[in-house]
């Protein structure tokens, strides 16, 4: 599981890392470690946004090369 994605119960006195829990775990959690736990989640979600786009990106520029690679394989194929 990821860390965002993690359900504990209260009853075990754990968090919950989504916004909607957290303000229910709040009285048995350090408030300074709940701040810690969801600025840690939301540097996660960033750095899963951030992956999604580089794979975006390349995925874009390989698609693009090989339209570009099947041009050019059927102009020197038409003209033998």
């Amino acid at each position: 599981h990821y860390l965002c994605n993690i359900t504990t119960y209260e009853k075990y006195g754990m968090l919950k890392c989504n916004e909607t829990d957290m303000d229910k775990s709040i009285s048995i959690l350090d408030k300074d470690y709940l701040q810690w736990v969801q600025e840690l989640c939301k540097r996660y979600q960033r750095c899963q946004i951030k992956a999604a786009v580089k794979v975006n990106q390349e995925m874009l520029r390989f698609y693009w090369e090989l339209g570009r690679d099947i041009v050019e394989m059927d102009m020197f194929i038409f003209r033998t």
